[in-house]
């Protein structure tokens, strides 16, 4: 899996809006400075303008994108899915300082040459002619760089500001952010064991891992799923709440420093917009140079005088993240917030647990001593010169064991590179970096978010003029978001520790601060999702009955076969082993598969779910590996 950091690249033009004009290009370059193991570089240029349409209020926009070690898995892979750029734009009247998300066409989107490519635009809810963003990955099997030359889209600028004209100067800016596809279907909640770390589990078992399977409503704290230590009542979970289940991508890295720059200085609420800023350490500036801290300066622009703000360490995640930093960042960006049971799916997709205190590496091996870390000159902050793990199955992270007190984070992806394993750059089974330490995610909870339906709620790139959300996503207190309901129930918490926590924070299933408002720490973060609108396969398990036999003896090997109408179609096997130690060695992707059985007795459940693009079924065909 080739999965290593990536930059913004924030750029912007300033033009004439007019067919035949000269066209000034400025691309800021202090975000794709080289060193050692850095990142995707995840480049924007060649912006341009044309075909300006008075009468429809639209013109085309054209750019270029490409980023390095792009991928797309086979289903042979066991987890076919890729990784992707979110695009989306803001634009403003030159001498104005309110920007306004660029609103895109459904109608002649073009991705151009180069990389074999989608784009998908996420529209409007209720509204599937118009979006303020779009996915552009893979659309073949691959890895390697990803260039996409002249990708055309309409921009419907009449959508918020009919009154502009030919010859109005605007301000252009798009970004760029890398996500990683997370597929729809079934997943395991949980980790087994008798941690005291709240984990979810089947209710009525001994702590079981609880397979989720259903895109409609469950139970939480009745007969389907709880947490160890839940002693409340039964909760009734929407089918709109973003369980997992729903396909969805996720950002591949954790919240940034520039990301959140870019949020602040392209806003819609205009001159003196400051309340997220305020929000932190009570609105400190940054006088003692803090590296985790974003810092700004009031200057005068034109009549008016305006906050600007900066990244000391662009590439690093941004530290003191409040809910108000991120649900105002998801609906700038046209993204959404995420929940815990999203934060489960995304670190081992939809295989169980091997480990009761399982990483999202899939292993239950982390390095434990002190890295090397070496102070490098600002916009870099640091990097890790040894200690590190060259190890496939030991995992790296940034957390008290490796790094101490100090520094508080390192840049996201500092693992990562094109040789890598999934537990050297700190990856999940989904390709998503960083979900074990850094810093710790915030994420919607479920025990006190189970009122809201909202996977389907993203940002339309409108702020209120507090610069604050105005979606309906949980963690309003009916007056700011400050992670708390109407009802005063807490709907946040933490996921994934951070570089202040212990090992066992880090655990994929460990749910210790799940329902702890801890904004405002240096070491909380986050990131954000969109949900993908695709139909899930269809999948008749009376069509496809499943046979299993030894072939060499126990321990050994077990094959498994799916019936001859099966021939020439694509299977996802998934193998839930309660007892003994099995795995699936061969075959995968197809109607055939072996088993690998390295002690006996083994006993548990072999699934076969039918797969496409979108995920895998909610319906398979089972049967039961029982070899004594």
């Amino acid at each position: 899996m080739q999965i290593v950091e990536m930059h913004i690249l924030d750029a912007y033009i300033s033009k004439r809006l007019k067919i035949i004009c000269k066209i000034t290009l400025v691309i800021v370059l202090a975000f794709s400075l080289k060193m050692p193991l850095l990142a995707n570089d995840i480049t924007i240029s060649n912006i341009n303008l044309s075909n300006h349409n008075p009468a429809n209020q639209t013109v085309e926009v054209s750019f270029d994108v490409t980023w390095n070690n792009s991928w797309r898995h086979p289903v042979s892979s066991g987890m076919p899915n890729w990784d992707a750029a979110w695009i989306f734009g803001r634009f403003s009247l030159r001498g104005e300082n309110t920007w306004l998300p660029i609103v895109i066409s459904a109608q002649g989107i073009s991705t151009g040459s180069g990389t074999p490519s989608i784009a998908e635009l996420k529209t409007y809810a209720n509204d599937d002619t118009r979006g303020i963003g779009m996915l552009v990955h893979r659309s073949e099997v691959g890895s390697g760089t990803f260039s996409q030359v002249g990708i055309t889209f309409t921009w419907e600028y009449g959508n918020n500001r009919p009154d502009i004209a030919d010859l109005d100067l605007l301000e252009i800016r798009l970004f760029g952010i890398e996500m990683v596809y997370v597929p729809g279907g079934p997943f395991y909640l949980g980790s087994g064991g008798s941690t005291p770390s709240k984990v979810f589990y089947e209710s009525g078992t001994n702590y079981e891992p609880f397979r989720l399977s259903t895109l409609g409503t469950f139970t939480f704290g009745g007969t389907e799923l709880i947490y160890n230590g839940y002693s409340g009542s039964a909760l009734s979970i929407p089918s709109g709440y973003p369980s997992g289940v729903y396909p969805f991508y996720l950002m591949k890295h954790e919240l940034t420093q520039q990301m959140m720059v870019n949020y602040f200085n392209s806003d819609n609420t205009g001159a003196g917009s400051d309340y997220n800023y305020n929000l932190v350490s009570g609105g400190k500036d940054n006088v003692s140079n803090d590296p985790d801290f974003i810092s700004r300066t009031l200057e005068q622009v034109g009549n008016d005088s305006i906050y600007i703000y900066s990244a000391p360490l662009p590439n690093n995640p941004v530290g003191y993240a409040n809910w108000s930093w991120v649900t105002g960042f998801s609906d700038w960006a046209g993204l959404r917030p995420y929940s815990e049971l999203e934060f489960e799916k995304a670190a081992r997709g939809w295989f169980p647990p091997k480990y009761e205190d399982e990483y999202p590496w899939g292993s239950n091996s982390i390095v434990t001593s002190s890295y090397t870390v070496e102070t490098l000159s600002t916009p870099f902050g640091y990097a890790i010169s040894g200690g590190y793990s060259n190890v496939n199955s030991m995992g790296n992270a940034v957390y008290y064991s490796t790094i101490g007190t100090s520094p508080h984070n390192l840049r996201v992806g500092v693992f990562a590179n094109d040789t890598s394993s999934r537990a050297q750059s700190s990856a999940s089974m989904t390709g998503v970096l960083d979900l074990a330490g850094n810093v710790a995610e915030n994420v919607a909870n479920i025990e006190s978010s189970f009122d809201n339906s909202w996977v389907w709620v993203h940002g339309d790139g409108l702020l209120n003029t507090l610069n604050q959300a105005n979606e309906s996503w949980p963690g309003w207190s009916g007056t700011a978001w400050s992670g708390s309901n109407s009802n005063g129930n807490i709907a946040i918490g933490r996921r994934g520790g951070s570089a202040k926590d212990n090992a066992q924070r880090l655990w994929t299933s460990d749910r210790e601060y799940a329902k702890i408002n801890s904004g405002g720490l240096v070491s909380t973060g986050s990131r954000a999702a969109v949900t993908r609108d695709c139909i899930l396969p269809n999948h008749s398990s009376a069509s496809y009955p499943i046979e299993i036999a030894a072939t060499e003896g126990s321990p050994g090997l077990l094959e498994a076969n799916i019936g001859t109408a099966s021939t020439g179609q694509e299977f996802i096997w998934i193998l839930q082993i309660i007892s003994g130690e099995a795995s699936i060695i061969q075959g995968q992707g197809s109607n055939s598969v072996k088993i690998f059985v390295s002690q006996s007795p083994a006993t548990g459940t072999l699934y076969a779910h039918s797969v496409n693009d979108c995920g895998i079924s909610l319906e398979s065909s089972s049967v039961e590996v029982n070899n004594q």
